[in-house]
């Protein structure tokens, strides 16, 4: 049959046969080249399917030619292996990414540019706060740099049109706060470590301590289990599977922290499990209901803010790091 010829035709491994001739082979225009390099290949003992698949993969012929569509279908799997999230996975598909792909679907992927970029942004979400555009952007940003590295979109990285899109100033307080002011009063720590003890909500009050004392993420620390946790060396390991940046870490356990975790473990021989969306609904009952507590009774809670600041637990880990360990 014929076969759809342009420069960006084509695919993964040639079996056998000169790499160099397949490759020349498939620098063609026309019907009657194609004929020829299936001929050429023929002494080689390939398929036409695998001299196109090594073409694509080292040739790189595609150059952004793909359709935004098209990208979009690559870019769902590829984060999927990166381990992301359900979280993540639906804030990409319904309402940063999803909806910009649905709209310039048909458009080349080299044809997007920072016109397109910066109308999305100032124009087709003027309605939305100054924090939600930034995130439209870090998404977006992430979605166009990721293609650049994929060997069927193949864009450069300084042509990411959301690269110049300068994020607007944001008047959400929470954005504005520095560092040293997320990080948790040691009396909102301990009323918080105690209220997930009194709840007896022992997988969370474990994660929650991992995060704290061990620096782990909270998606991470969720991951892990009591064979994870080397009593004798005071260390959790967290595989490279459940980390964000896919990479095996072994984190030391501090004294402080292992009584709470030995505590759990007493508790809770096999580690319970929930979905992230029952820990998150959990975390905010608990929150809210010692907000509640500092306001109907301050003199108890002396000390205490309960503002829990976004990633909070984890800031308040490297400051805990710092002043035991130095800089």
């Amino acid at each position: 049959s014929t076969l759809p010829v342009s420069n960006y035709f084509c695919p993964t491994v040639l079996v056998k046969g000169n790499f160099k001739d397949a490759a020349n082979a498939f620098e063609v225009a026309t019907d009657y080249e194609i004929k020829a390099c299936i001929k050429k290949l023929e002494g080689y003992g390939t398929t036409l399917t695998q001299a196109v698949d090594f073409y694509l993969m080292h040739h790189q012929p595609s150059g952004g030619v793909i359709s935004v569509q098209r990208a979009y279908d690559l870019y769902l799997p590829h984060l999927e292996k990166l381990n992301r999230g359900d979280a993540y996975l639906n804030a990409v598909r319904g309402q940063y990414v999803g909806p910009f792909v649905k709209a310039h679907a048909n458009l080349r992927l080299i044809d997007v540019t920072p016109s397109h970029a910066e109308k999305w942004i100032y124009e087709s979400k003027k309605d939305v706060s100054a924090n939600s555009k930034k995130y439209h952007i870090k998404y977006l940003r992430a979605f166009f740099n990721t293609l650049s590295e994929h060997p069927l979109a193949y864009t450069k990285k300084e042509l990411n049109p959301f690269i110049s899109i300068k994020s607007p100033e944001s008047n959400r307080g929470d954005d504005k706060l520095t560092e040293k002011e997320r990080v948790l009063p040691l009396e909102d720590v301990v009323c918080f470590l105690d209220a997930l003890r009194k709840e007896a909500a022992w997988d969370i009050l474990a994660s929650q301590v991992l995060v704290l004392y061990c620096g782990l993420r909270e998606k991470e620390a969720r991951r892990i289990r009591w064979e994870d946790i080397n009593w004798k060396r005071h260390s959790v390991t967290l595989d490279a599977k459940h980390a964000k940046r896919l990479q095996r870490r072994v984190c030391k356990i501090p004294d402080n922290a292992l009584l709470w975790l030995e505590l759990c473990e007493q508790k809770m021989p096999e580690w319970k499990t929930r979905s992230d969306n029952a820990v998150r609904q959990k975390l905010q009952r608990v929150k809210q209901s010692l907000r509640e507590k500092l306001i109907e009774n301050p003199e108890s809670f002396e000390g205490c803010k309960f503002e829990f600041h976004q990633n909070c637990c984890r800031v308040s880990f490297a400051s805990y790091s710092y002043e035991f360990n130095g800089p």
